[in-house]
């Protein structure tokens, strides 16, 4: 592709063309220095420096990644070193859906967050392949997660709390009638069903339809309002209004690794 700068025209190469012809170039020179010295061991910074280019590292790792795939597909599993699984190359190999991969690799992050010691050692291949196949069996609740305040939250476990309130940004368009929704403060947690869902143009509009005491049976109808004006500046009800019906499914329950989040007053938006 070219522009033309100053009447003339120059060649402008994309950045895949630049990180490509980069990646030649250190391969020449690495070549001879890998031959000779003969280590048993190469590790590559894999990442994305701060002007946005990624690492040598990052490049090796994509190109190697991309060679024994394709061997794996025309070839099969005999071409694979010694505890390499094919679904380490070639996720559509994982024996399982693609949810439960998602939610092997969600565990497995997890489970190294747990002690920061994970952060200064390398794992084998075959530790890896250990780890994300050693994920508990239960089934995994997916549910919308939700911030909210202790009071908030205590009027919910209590089932005094059957209406949440919240703008009808993106992640409230997604919620439908059936869906569950965890709320969490404080490490605490409790599950909960949608039993309806109502959209309003705004605040006003839906406390003329919905009962007061369902959203908050503490505060008067005005107090509310007056809560909500301070919390969502007028561009956020702009969005629109959606009041969300529900209804326990069980018993509240301690999440030890629940970040303790900031929400708001109103209902426990997260800020």
């Amino acid at each position: 592709m070219t522009l033309s700068r100053n009447g003339k025209p120059s060649l402008l190469l994309s950045p895949n063309s630049v990180l490509a012809n980069a990646l030649l170039r250190s391969i020449d020179i690495l070549r001879p220095r890998v031959l000779t010295a003969r280590p048993a061991r190469i590790e590559f910074v894999v990442g994305t420096q701060i002007n946005g280019a990624p690492h040598l590292g990052t490049n090796l790792v994509q190109t190697a990644a991309f060679l024994p795939k394709s061997l794996l597909r025309e070839h099969g599993k005999d071409v694979l070193p010694a505890d390499v699984e094919p679904w380490m190359l070639d996720t559509t190999a994982w024996p399982g859906s693609v949810d439960d991969y998602v939610d092997a690799l969600v565990w497995l992050v997890s489970e190294l967050l747990t002690d920061p010691k994970h952060f200064f050692r390398s794992f084998t291949v075959k530790e890896l392949g250990r780890l994300m196949t050693a994920r508990p069996t239960e089934p995994v609740v997916r549910a919308h997660e939700m911030g909210i305040y202790k009071r908030y939250f205590d009027l919910i476990t209590t089932g005094r709390k059957t209406t949440e309130i919240r703008v009808n940004d993106s992640s409230r368009q997604k919620i439908r009638e059936g869906s569950l929704i965890r709320f969490r403060c404080q490490g605490d947690q409790v599950l909960t069903r949608v039993t309806r869902i109502a959209r309003y143009a705004n605040f006003d509009d839906m406390f003329a339809h919905e009962t007061v005491a369902s959203v908050n049976p503490l505060a008067t109808r005005e107090e509310q309002l007056g809560n909500i004006r301070q919390i969502y500046p007028p561009e956020r009800e702009a969005l629109g209004v959606v009041a969300i019906g529900i209804e326990l499914i069980g018993p509240p329950s301690r999440h030890d690794n629940a970040a303790d989040h900031t929400a708001s007053p109103l209902s426990g938006e997260q800020q």
